[in-house]
């Protein structure tokens, strides 16, 4: 038997919340149950980047198994490559059959950028999706 592809999208990135510095994130819990994700999408724009050398580096995201922070998933970034001005929708595959999450997908905000703690944070992502069986939306 075949399942069916189901999303979970939002476009309201102030909604996803930071981790902190150390100890427990309070993470957003988006999809519910017993869930297999196969893949996330970015839709990211950015009007006049600041004058960094490409690519351009957005906030990562943590797909997480609960709100601890030693239970991340998958962690992965927004990486746009345009001047200027730029709107582009990219998938990030997991592979093989996904990445299995137990007891529902909970979704938050990196506190550090993807090049360590010393490199300004940026929100270049607009919306994000992902992609999965199982579960059901929050």
């Amino acid at each position: 038997m075949n399942d069916l592809m189901n999303c979970y999208y939002n476009s309201d990135m102030t909604s996803i919340p930071q981790e902190p510095s150390s100890g427990t994130v309070d993470a957003l819990k988006v999809i519910s149950g017993r869930v297999s994700v196969h893949g996330i999408g970015f839709s990211e724009q950015i009007l006049n980047p600041p004058n960094l050398s490409y690519p351009y580096y957005g906030r990562p995201f943590i797909l997480c198994g609960s709100t601890d922070m030693t239970d991340i998933y998958y962690k992965l970034h927004p990486v746009h490559s345009v001047n200027g001005f730029g709107l582009s929708f990219v998938i990030h595959p997991t592979g093989g059959n996904g990445i299995l999450f137990p007891d529902g997908v909970f979704l938050a905000k990196s506190l550090y950028a993807p090049q360590g703690s010393g490199v300004p944070v940026q929100d270049y992502a607009r919306a994000i999706a992902i992609f999965y069986t199982g579960g059901a939306n929050t």
